[in-house]
């Protein structure tokens, strides 16, 4: 998919509460292990740089490609900030958003 159709794609979600607007409690950033994009919607692959991002109300976890974690952050209304922390806990532990 090509940056104009990822940007439309994620901004689509980030307007109809596909993707959150507000900041995540944790931010990882890994090599992937084979999971799809939560922006994209594509297989992020294990060669690629993956993003984990962990929200706790509610409880949830978007893994997406970086690109799609920069778009996703551009997207959201103004004034977003940040993670406020971040761990080294085993990513995955938290169901994935819709």
């Amino acid at each position: 998919m090509d940056e104009t159709g990822i940007r439309a794609l994620v901004s689509w979600r980030v307007q109809h509460g596909r993707l959150p607007h507000a900041d995540p409690v944790h931010l990882l950033a890994n090599y992937a292990h084979g999971s799809y994009c939560a922006g994209c919607g594509c297989s992020i692959e294990r060669n690629e740089l993956e993003y984990e991002l962990e929200w706790l109300e509610p409880a949830r976890t978007a893994r997406m490609h970086a690109r799609c974690y920069e778009i996703w952050h551009a997207e959201r209304p103004p004034g977003s900030r940040f993670p406020l922390s971040a761990s080294d806990r085993k990513p995955g532990s938290r169901p994935s958003w819709p």
